[in-house]
């Protein structure tokens, strides 16, 4: 798995043993998609839901305040990776793909957003930029 995928993945495992015992993950997390499917194509055969902790985009690094909520969902050869809060879907063949294209997405609206003064946005676009302006922070 590539860059934000295997961090998310590595955390969810690390941070596993502060879960209390009595701990049910939901259905649709992926850890507990991989730990009951038998091949790749059942891994792939819900949608699932998981956060993103960090987006690597053109060697930069870009960090939320808090964890992006993405959801994976796969339709015969494609893979969709979307947040409907931020209006984004990422694309791709495979779901590393679909991740990288959505993250490409994200940098790419909330630099747009940023750019943008209030008086230049109507409708939709006002929550958007709200949530856009104040969603990443470029690593150092």
């Amino acid at each position: 798995m590539v860059g934000a995928t295997r961090n998310a993945h590595e955390f969810l495992h690390e941070r596993a043993v502060y879960f209390p015992a009595q701990f049910s993950p939901i259905a649709s997390s992926p850890t507990a998609i991989y730990e009951e499917a038998d091949t790749v194509a059942e891994y792939f055969s819900k949608p699932f839901k998981f956060p993103l902790f960090q987006l690597t985009v053109s060697g930069r690094t870009y960090f939320p305040p808090k964890p992006i909520g993405i959801q994976v969902t796969r339709d015969g050869a494609w893979f969709f990776a979307a947040n409907e809060t931020l209006n984004v879907v990422g694309t791709g063949g495979s779901f590393e793909e679909a991740i990288l294209d959505l993250e490409h997405h994200i940098v790419h609206f909330w630099q747009y957003y940023r750019s943008l003064q209030d008086s230049q946005v109507t409708g939709d676009a006002i929550r958007l930029k709200s949530i856009f302006s104040n969603l990443l922070a470029e690593a150092a």
